[in-house]
């Protein structure tokens, strides 16, 4: 990603990634009140971790796609299992920027409890974007029978 100014060896001096849990910590922290060996990282108001590296923050899943890979990831990096508190390599892949938003969990507004369904004319309406265009599903009598739907567009 264009603008990042921390080098791979400058991240490998201040801080250890491990990529079985996720977790970061500092091995050279700033001039604060924080250790060595203390856990690096914040929660970052939009749910993700972040870190401040050299007086710049940055969200901790592309930290530690950067420690691993040696390379800024290029476009957006997806949780696979749509937890953003879950760093580990293993769940974290390049995605588009459908894929990533298809990887997304249900709104908490939800009234029906299942993503891509809503009520419409007093029965369950499914409907999926994909591609930035949105697709009907139809109008179903139970919830479910609607998110069924939905999971085999998806």
């Amino acid at each position: 990603m264009a603008g990042q100014n921390l080098s791979h060896e400058r991240l490998l001096h201040l801080i250890h990634y491990d990529p079985e849990t996720g977790e970061m910590e500092w091995l050279n922290p700033p001039p604060c009140p924080v250790r060595r060996g203390d856990r690096a990282g914040s929660m970052h108001h939009s749910g993700y971790m972040q870190v401040r590296l050299d007086n710049r923050v940055y969200l901790s899943h592309r930290v530690a796609w950067f420690y691993v890979n040696g390379a800024w990831p290029a476009g957006h990096l997806d949780h696979k299992d749509g937890d953003p508190l879950n760093n580990r390599i293993d769940n974290l892949r390049l995605a588009t920027r459908t894929q990533n938003m298809g990887n997304r969990k249900r709104s908490k507004s939800s009234t029906t409890g299942f993503k891509g369904v809503s009520l419409s004319r007093g029965k369950f309406a499914a409907e999926i974007a994909m591609n930035g265009n949105r697709t009907w599903l139809g109008r179903f009598d139970t919830a479910e029978e609607a998110h069924q739907a939905y999971m085999a567009a998806a």
